[in-house]
């Protein structure tokens, strides 16, 4: 028997995400979204999304390695990221990005950007470069063609091939590491890798490696990685520069990609073999990481051996582990002698006092396994175990948190009211319930990334030095012109990690004429989920059910049409408390944001709307 498909408008086949006849085949009874934000499994904004951020800002990548994200980059949680460094243009090197250089015998080469066929057998442009050496033989005698940046531990990759029907000597260099390749009448992707600080990458000609006096090559595809703290530290997946508008690969910004996958090229004698690594665990990709403005109060966090921290009883030498970011940046505290309150601290200074307020700080057992940290006023305290991961006596009255971090790491907080003034105490000790340490050795715990920040839970980390620094709040959103949207009837499916109770608002979708007074929105507060359509003011739909716990998953579906509409989160039918009669007028689609504000404060996997009403047990089921 024939199955029906509906026809499907042209125009919405750009919002189905990764392999139209894939989501077709795949989607529950071929109901078809005319937006799909699937932030799990295409990661990024490829629907005309835009994302505000003025600031930089951190996530943690597949390896929960805590990464920093450009100003106006989209944070996607637990994706595996391949951002590109070289400057201007990675397939033009006539831009004013690269440069020549020479030596000895050696003149600068000649560059021209030309039409030929790239790599994967298309075509377009290319660089071709025309080296020249002269009639030197000797290492001094060169001719390169570079682009600088700035890396810690790089890789560098470049696509070459001859231009001349054979093979030609020449070579690659990244920083002060420099291979010996020869360039053949086929594409080959060729790399280096850079343990100490990378500078530049270049191609060159030199007199102790030639064929002749000159190379005419082809080159396209030029990257540089940073690949500190990587598994797999072989080039990435290439990013162009240059070359692409808003939003580029997704991301929001140039030369950056996220990916689903684990790097699966492999190198050997320079040379490039490209496949596709596993797939990352769904466990480990979040999605897009929403969160409100935040300010951490702390200054030198994560140089505990500054003067800014107190250290009494306690030595702190600095550098001495693996951080959470990758870099050997995380210092050890240990107690200088045996006693009780072996601890460093830092003032906030003045603050807002009973108001709500969060301590932070990474710590790993170094020899002792646990850290204390006390309250705002410096007298109650709270110990937290670094063997087990788990939160141990608290005598406080605030609320404490531990978060594994991965690699012995803990992310552990408190969070409550203040009094005037707020300081940041972090204790050694010997064991649970106790504030005594005893000396042996250097024996003690590692910390890095310490935070004060206003608000009832540890957002991502801010990084600071000599005065405090604000993450600007994430605020992404889609006119609802650029995609079919129905005023008269719809069905929204949202799909999110459930963010910490702390009393305050935290939206998942609001669609919004600019102001609260005329909105479809769907949002978390104080352990209640909402759904709500509000008109001129007035709420016209509401529906409501209790939130699951903190960090699950949940997933929500809410349906509309004028004198009716249903709601169902995981499964469940939300309480509807007004039935619905009119609907608004709405131009804007808000991921994670109520006009600008009340951000999500937890990752989003994925958004979908539906520009009709779907059948509600259609809907029910997506929420299972």
């Amino acid at each position: 028997m024939r199955q029906f498909v509906p026809k499907i408008k042209r125009s919405q086949l750009g919002y189905l995400g990764i392999g139209n006849r894939r989501a077709l085949g795949n989607a529950r009874n071929f109901d078809v979204p005319s937006l799909n934000l699937d932030y799990v499994n295409r990661p990024g904004f490829f629907n005309g999304e835009s994302l505000t951020r003025a600031t930089a800002a951190t996530y943690t990548d597949q390896d929960v390695i805590v990464r920093t994200a450009l100003a106006g980059m989209a944070r996607m949680q637990g994706m595996r990221v391949v951002r590109n460094l070289i400057v201007g243009n990675s397939e033009d090197l006539t831009n004013g990005g690269w440069g020549n250089s020479s030596g000895g015998t050696g003149t600068g080469p000649t560059t021209t950007f030309i039409a030929g066929i790239r790599p994967d057998g298309t075509s377009g442009f290319v660089s071709r470069v025309q080296l020249s050496c002269g009639a030197g033989t000797t290492a001094a005698d060169v001719s390169t063609r570079f682009n600088s940046f700035t890396a810690t531990f790089c890789v560098g990759s470049f696509w070459i091939k001859s231009n001349t029907g054979s093979s030609q000597k020449c070579s690659i260099i990244l920083a002060s590491t420099r291979a010996d390749i020869t360039a053949t009448t086929s594409w080959q992707r060729f790399s280096l890798f850079q343990t100490s600080s990378g500078t530049n990458v270049q191609v060159a000609q030199f007199g102790n490696w030639k064929d002749a006096n000159t190379a005419d090559i082809l080159v396209c595809q030029v990257q540089a990685e940073d690949v500190t703290g990587q598994t797999n530290t072989n080039p990435g997946e290439c990013v162009s520069v240059g070359v692409l508008s808003t939003p580029f690969h997704g991301a929001g910004v140039d030369g950056v990609r996220y990916f689903t996958t684990t790097n699966g090229n492999t190198v050997a004698s320079n040379v490039v073999t490209e496949a596709t690594g596993a797939v990352i665990s769904s466990a480990i990709r979040q999605g897009f990481l929403v969160e409100a403005a935040a300010t951490n109060l702390l200054l030198q966090s994560q140089t505990f051996d500054n003067a800014s921290w107190t250290k009494t009883n306690a030595t702190v030498v600095a550098n001495q582990a693996v951080a959470p970011d990758s870099t050997t940046t995380a210092d050890l505290l240990y107690p200088t002698t045996t006693g009780t309150l072996r601890y460093l601290g830092n003032a906030v200074g003045v603050v807002n006092s009973a108001t709500n307020y969060t301590d932070s700080i990474y710590a790993k057992a170094a020899g002792l396994n646990f850290l204390c940290l006390l309250d705002f006023a410096g007298v109650n305290a709270c110990w937290f175990n670094l063997a087990t991961g788990a939160v141990g006596t608290n005598n406080t009255t605030l609320t404490p948190r531990i978060v594994s971090m991965g690699n012995g790491w803990y992310r552990c907080s408190l969070s409550g009211t203040s009094v005037a003034s707020a300081f940041l105490y972090a204790l050694v000790c010997d064991a649970d319930g106790s504030t005594t340490a005893t000396t042996s050795g250097t024996n003690g715990i590692y910390l890095w990334g310490a935070q004060n920040e206003l608000g009832s839970v540890a957002t991502s980390y801010i990084p600071t030095t000599t005065a405090a620094v604000t993450r600007n709040a994430s605020v992404a959103t889609e006119a609802t012109s650029l995609f079919p949207f129905n005023s008269a009837a719809g069905t929204i499916f949202a799909q999110y990690i459930q963010p910490v109770n702390d009393g305050l608002t935290h939206t998942v979708v609001c669609v919004d004429d600019g102001t609260a007074n005329n909105r479809i929105l769907i949002y978390t507060s104080a352990g209640t989920t909402y759904a709500l359509i509000t008109v001129g003011g007035v709420d016209k739909f509401s529906a409501s059910i209790a939130s699951p716990a903190v960090g699950t998953t949940v997933k929500v579906a809410m349906g509309y049409v004028v004198n009716g509409g249903y709601a169902y989160q995981n499964g469940v039918a939300m309480t509807i408390g007004t039935a619905g009669t009119t609907l608004p007028t709405v131009t804007t689609w808000r991921v994670g944001n109520a006009a600008g504000v009340n951000q999500l404060g937890a990752p989003i996997k994925a958004e979908r709307y539906y520009n009709y009403l779907l059948p509600s047990g259609r809907a029910q089921n997506m929420t299972v």
